[in-house]
């Protein structure tokens, strides 16, 4: 009898260590649930935070609209010379020509932000910018220099020559700004530009710009 009180009590003993290890166990288990759960609300959270940072960087750019970050000034020389022509044929006594001189400006930059596109990628913010574009041209008529004129009384200038003289002058100043340069300056102002003024807006993430 002694030895089955023995047993007993070392079953006992044995079946209230393995209860005791089963509630730790649980206990661990519910610890671990918790946690689970709160690194889930904190992914959330910084998903939802990066929603909003993504949605606040799209408002500023669609504030901004157009963005010029380029100029090119320069003063141009166009030479315009024609005659009057029966059908295809010059009409002899009838050429006339002169040469202006005009200030410009050629302006390069992004005509359209509310085309970048945003999205969230670990921690970067990336800004996919439209491709860097002439967005005007400008010419001061207070500038206006007549270099040179060959009027004809058959064939006088007037203002259509040198309106069509300004078109052929804005097209020569265009040309004139790309091999120059203005397309590159524009696009790397455009950068500097463009993370200077989302910053404050990106929390914790790292603004980082591309070009579409």
């Amino acid at each position: 009898n002694m030895g089955k009180t023995i047993d007993s009590d070392v079953n006992d003993e044995k079946y209230q260590d393995f209860k005791q290890k089963e509630k730790d166990l649980l206990k661990v288990e519910s610890i671990l649930m918790e946690y689970s759960k709160i690194m889930e609300e904190y992914q959330s959270l910084k998903q939802y935070e990066a929603y909003i940072d993504s949605s606040s960087i799209k408002e500023k750019l669609k504030a901004a609209a157009e963005l010029n970050t380029g100029n090119y000034l320069c003063t141009a020389v166009i030479t315009k010379a024609d005659s009057k022509k029966f059908k295809n044929w010059k009409i002899p006594l009838t050429k006339k020509s002169f040469t202006v001189q005009y200030d410009a400006t050629v302006k390069a930059g992004i005509k359209d932000l509310t085309k970048a596109d945003v999205r969230q990628k670990g921690k970067d913010i990336i800004v996919k910018l439209p491709k860097v574009e002439i967005t005007g041209v400008s010419i001061d008529n207070d500038s206006f220099k007549k270099m040179d004129e060959s009027n004809n009384l058959f064939n006088p200038i007037n203002i259509e020559d040198l309106n069509n003289a300004q078109k052929d002058l804005k097209e020569k100043v265009i040309e004139q700004s790309k091999k120059k340069g203005v397309l590159k300056v524009a696009k790397n102002n455009a950068e500097t530009l463009i993370t200077g003024m989302l910053s404050g807006t990106n929390g914790d993430y790292k603004i980082k710009i591309e070009w579409k």
